[in-house]
């Protein structure tokens, strides 16, 4: 997972994390493992 480190270093990232916040659990994890495959590649 993701580290508090990471969160800040990405900025973009941040921001589509407080989006989550307003969506249903489910959706934001899907959104998030998608990102961390994102990451992962570089």
């Amino acid at each position: 997972m993701l580290g508090g480190s990471v969160v800040f270093d990405y900025g973009p990232l941040y921001r589509s994390i407080q989006m989550f916040k307003g969506m249903p659990e489910k959706e934001a994890l899907k959104c998030v493992a998608q990102m961390t495959e994102l990451l992962n590649e570089y």
